[in-house]
């Protein structure tokens, strides 16, 4: 950064050193020349500034939600429920909705960072869960069911794709 702003700096100077009037001092260009010099600092400041937040939440992503997201949910999916013959694994449905007690727990982070988004994902969550149980419990409307659960798993990945790729 500090070489960006050096840069920008000499530059300015040489243009004003350039195109001014060495025996009759030009104050418009001496002007022009500070506020380009202002804006150029100001436009480095806030790039870096925004380049670190997009970095600190895309390393947020990455080590809270990436692998449960990526992995560990789609495996729990296929794992616990058949569609094709209309069954679960009881023994895979625990092991999913310990995952999703899991995965409520490792984004407590965002209640504390950022409240809207930890509220979207905890509510689609919790409506996975019920989903969950909604199946394991009825064999009625499987096929309606199972693409109610899939429609809110795909909420999930909609609200953290837009809230880290806005």
């Amino acid at each position: 950064m500090e070489e960006i702003i050096q840069t920008t700096i000499s530059t300015t100077i040489n243009e004003v050193i350039e195109h001014s009037n060495l025996l009759g001092f030009d104050w418009a260009t001496l002007v022009l020349s500070v506020i380009a010099l202002m804006v150029s600092i100001w436009s480095v400041v806030w790039t870096v500034r925004k380049n670190n937040e997009s970095s600190y939440k895309n390393n947020l992503y990455q080590d809270i939600l990436k692998k449960p997201l990526h992995e560990e949910l789609p495996s729990c999916i296929q794992k616990s429920i058949d569609l094709n013959n209309k069954s679960i694994d009881d023994l895979e449905i625990d092991k999913f909705q310990d995952f999703l007690m899991d995965l409520r727990r490792k984004i407590l982070v965002f209640k504390y960072t950022d409240n809207e988004f930890y509220e979207e994902m905890e509510n689609n969550i919790v409506k996975i869960d019920e989903y969950i149980v909604l199946i394991s419990n009825r064999k009625e409307n499987f096929e309606k069911r199972y693409e109610e659960l899939i429609l809110v798993v795909k909420n999930l990945y909609k609200c953290v794709e837009q809230h880290f790729y806005k």
